[in-house]
């Protein structure tokens, strides 16, 4: 052992002084107070993915489970998608069954706050943990909980979920190897694993919770966390070094039992998740896939500087402005944390950290681990990276960077602790390494002044276009509130370094005030939006009806607030209408293949021209003018068509919205004409009557004709009537009040401009439109073989199909198919029950079915749901047992020693 190691501080939690118990507190109601007093303001931390996944599907989850149904299968989306399976909506996770019992945007919010209570407490208990005072330790708690991508990922629950418990995972690690080395030579194994039970509770408590989220992100973060810090535990000497292989044994088994115990209670949500992870988009991901969302080594200053490529858009700021996602590339830990860290690099010597410094060379590993894996694909090492089983199959590494922000909160509470305690050279204060640690300020003093400057030149540099000079003009009071907090870091640990209390007095000042104005411009998700947080089942009703499934579609996202109040998926389980689209990380890869609808409020525009939604009994299509439309100038050539162009009595054009023509120009096919007979132009009205006024006559054998129109009758779109058959190339519009010509001949409006398609509505500018003909829920391939008298379905997936047959036939039902759907048959004559078959008829279901009257019930098991569940109720129960025993023998010692 090196004789400069520290003796281990004591336990502090027993008992809690009471500093630490209004740090407790503390940390209990500032989580308290941020959610729960705008959630009563009407506006709940519910925004972005949150708002239309993860608190729309744990909606969904709670009422399953209110029902007393496992909360498998999302009947409402992709035409019937898993629920349990799909992950995102982490359905038994324990927080989630508050949606069975408490109204939603309660649960919501326990759950909110639960997540940043957790966070900040088990910071804290780390920093105390380490021997640091009350005061450090909740510095860091509030750095870690408050800022970086505990913030940024707000939007994202299951991922703040995850984030949330590194600290505890942390302290687990680092307090059974001190526990374990001062375990004495020769200790019996089973007093030895006495010893590591709690240890072994706490780390399967850890892994439980964050299978049971679901969210496969929080699961390899926490696996690359373990990964970077056992062998750290095994090799770096420090007051938790493990110097005896029996300890290091010890160690390694007590962690595999606790990882092997949590994976046992999570493995009810992670056989269902792996095996619709096999079956969806994901189950080939290669290096590209992987890569996706690394973070540009250039983008690294935004750990400096957060909103300097936009913000969220308060105060009138610019919202961010880059390729990418401001959430994901959130990652400040605060201007003080990165100090601290510079503070201690300050004590690095040849011989490397000396004295209690030692235990915290661990989070330096953390931290630069935790820099390349954010860099991910951008270098090297990405392929290292890619090749860790289950982490590898994961993508946005960029998130990655709540690692660099976890070792930073840990470092500043270490400063924080010496610069309390006047240890001017321990806080890297001294005469010469201060200059050291005030260069992350000076940086950030340098940064801002460059974009007040010289704005675009920076964020050109930065590799975002050429830069914004109208945008960074509005970043101007952000860039400057980090200057003058950098500068005022910058001269008070210049100034003041022999007055503690003054230099304290400052560095909590500029503390609070980073961290306020880090949520006030950086923060997304925090303050929910201007709108509703559930869709409107009566606005849903009078637009999309409550017969077949319906779609929106508006991929440039123009029409995002009315959609979502429509019931933008999965918005959609508050109107109880069903949707042939989504929004998750999962997707069936076959029906995704089928419909394109995978992003979001998108479909494939090719497939639903030829028919293939008819099956899935599509009905309502609500598609925005931009997909119907488009300028010339945007899209200067005819799109090459998904099928060939035949001819047709009448050729309809939509706009999307009402306006008036001033010209319409038809061409034929390859100069071909148009149509050999005579025909006659009509404008339509918003439900697609043809609008009474004057018809336009178009000359027969007209390879191309231009029609000018008064432009002063607003209009929906036109029909082209040709009894001898019209081919419509190419049509182009222009419109009173515009100089623009509109091209009307997108994948879209070639597809539902057809008989198969009417328009009902046009409401403002987008249209809506219904399908002429829609399939029953289900249907005999064989119609003469029989019919089918009735059909029943339940809210959590189940259907029963009650069928008349004088021959074997088959019978087809509208529902996505995928594995886990089971069938049975009972005769209605006999009442024997016969197990079928459910077969994939394209992307729908198929069973065969005997002769007779029969019900048949369709019901959905996620595969190996019954092996996961019956595996976590035994693990729980063992689980359970063993804390049980353990309190009990607890608190059996104490009597015996307050006997005694």
């Amino acid at each position: 052992m090196s004789s400069d190691l520290v003796a281990t501080p004591g336990p502090w939690w027993r008992p809690l002084a009471r500093a630490d118990r209004r740090a407790l507190w503390f940390l209990v109601a500032v989580p308290a107070l941020v959610f729960i007093v705008p959630a009563l303001c009407g506006h709940p931390a519910i925004d972005a993915d949150n708002l239309i996944q993860n608190y729309p599907l744990r909606v969904l989850a709670g009422r399953q489970i209110a029902s007393g149904h496992l909360p498998l299968l999302n009947p409402l989306a992709n035409s019937g998608t898993p629920l349990l399976g799909g992950m995102n909506a982490g359905a038994l996770y324990p927080l989630t069954l508050l949606f069975a019992f408490l109204p939603a945007l309660v649960a919501w919010t326990i759950n909110m706050v639960a997540i940043y209570v957790s966070a900040g407490v088990g910071m804290f208990a780390l920093l105390r943990w380490h021997g640091s005072r009350p005061l450090a330790s909740v510095v860091a708690a509030f750095s870690y909980a408050w800022g970086g991508a505990m913030v940024g990922q707000m939007v994202h629950l299951g991922v703040v979920q995850g984030y949330s418990f590194i600290p505890w995972a942390m302290l687990v690690m680092l307090a059974l190897s001190r526990r374990l080395r001062e375990v004495p030579e020769g200790t019996s194994v089973a007093r030895l694993s006495r010893i590591a039970l709690p240890w072994a509770l706490a780390e399967a408590a850890v892994w439980a919770l964050t299978f049971l989220s679901g969210e496969p992100r929080a699961i390899a973060t926490i696996e690359l966390l373990t990964i970077v810090v056992v062998p750290c535990v095994l090799i770096l000497r420090s007051s938790y070094w493990l110097f005896t292989w029996r300890s290091r044994v010890s160690y390694l088994a007590t962690l595999l039992v606790g990882f092997a115990w949590g994976l046992g209670i999570g493995l009810v949500q992670m056989l269902p998740g792996w095996s619709f992870i096999n079956y969806s988009e994901r189950s080939q991901v290669n290096y590209q896939f992987f890569g996706a969302g690394s973070l540009a080594l250039r983008w690294t200053s935004l750990l400096f500087t957060p909103t300097l490529l936009g913000g969220n858009g308060a105060f009138g700021q610019p919202s961010f402005f880059a390729n990418y996602n401001l959430a994901e590339v959130t990652g400040y830990a605060g201007l003080l944390a990165l100090v601290a860290s510079a503070a201690f690099l300050t004590r690095l010597t040849w011989r490397g950290w000396r004295g209690s410094e030692r235990d915290y060379a661990i989070y330096v590993v953390i931290g630069v681990v935790g820099l390349f894996a954010t860099w991910g694909s951008f270098t090297p090492l990405g392929h290292l990276f890619h090749a860790i089983p289950l982490y590898g199959s994961t993508r946005l590494p960029s998130r990655n960077v709540i690692l660099v922000d976890f070792p930073a909160a840990v470092l500043l509470g270490w400063w924080f602790e010496h610069v309390g305690a006047r240890r001017t050279r321990e806080a890297g204060l001294g005469r010469y390494a201060r200059w050291m640690t005030i260069a992350p300020a000076v940086l950030v003093v340098a940064l801002s002044a460059a974009l007040l400057g010289w704005g675009p030149s920076v964020i050109n540099w930065i590799g975002v276009g050429k830069g914004n000079p109208m945008l960074e003009s509005g970043l101007r009071e952000s860039n400057a509130i980090h200057l003058v907090l950098a500068l005022v870091v910058a001269l008070a640990l210049i100034a003041l370094v022999r007055r503690a209390r003054q230099l304290m007095g400052v560095l909590m000042a500029v503390l609070a005030l980073d961290l306020v104005v880090f949520l006030l411009f950086a923060s997304t998700g925090l303050i929910g939006g201007a709108g509703p947080r559930e869709a409107s089942p009566s606005y849903a009703q009078s637009v999309i009806g409550s017969n077949g499934r319906f779609a929106l579609v508006d991929k440039a996202g123009v029409h995002t607030g009315i959609f979502r109040t429509l019931g933008q998926p999965n918005m959609n389980v508050f109107t109880h209408l069903a949707s042939i689209q989504g929004y998750g990380s999962l997707i069936s890869a076959l029906y995704d293949n089928a419909t394109g609808t995978h992003p979001q409020a998108w479909l494939n525009a090719c497939h639903l021209g030829e028919g293939d939604f008819a099956p899935l009994r599509l009905k309502v299509v609500a598609i925005t003018s931009e997909e119907l439309m488009a300028p010339v100038s945007q899209h200067s050539s005819i799109p090459t068509r998904c099928s060939p162009l035949t001819p047709e009595t009448t050729v309809r054009r939509y706009f999307g919205r009402m306006l008036a023509p001033t010209t319409i120009t038809l061409s034929g096919l390859n100069a071909a004409p148009i149509s050999s007979g005579a025909m006659k132009l009509q404008l339509l009205s918003a439900s697609g009557a043809v609008l009474p006024g004057p018809s336009y006559a178009v000359s027969q054998d007209s390879s191309s004709v231009t029609l000018h129109l008064a432009g002063d009758v607003k209009a929906a779109g036109f029909a082209l009537e040709a009894p001898a058959g019209a081919r419509v190339a190419d049509a182009l519009a222009t419109f009173a009040g515009s100089s623009l010509t509109y091209r009307l001949d997108s994948h879209f409006q070639v597809a539902l401009a057809t008989s198969n398609w009417r328009l009902r509505s046009t409401d403002g500018s987008f249209a809506v439109l219904v399908a002429t003909h829609l399939k029953p829920r289900a249907w005999l391939s064989t119609p003469a073989a029989g019919r089918v008298t009735k059909i029943r379905t339940s809210a959590w997936g189940d259907a029963w199909v009650s069928v008349t047959l004088n021959t074997k036939s088959a019978l087809d039902r509208s529902e996505a198919y995928l594995p886990g759907w089971q069938a049975s048959a009972v005769n209605e004559s006999t009442s024997r029950v016969v197990n079928l078959v459910v077969h994939r008829s394209d992307i729908i279901q198929r069973v065969e079915v005997p002769q007779g009257s029969w019900i048949v019930h369709f019901h959905y098991r996620a595969p190996y749901v019954e092996v996961g569940l019956v595996a976590s109720a035994v693990t729980l129960a063992l689980w359970l047992a063993s804390l049980a025993a353990l309190i009990l023998s607890t608190r059996r010692k104490r009597a015996a020693r307050v006997l005694s």
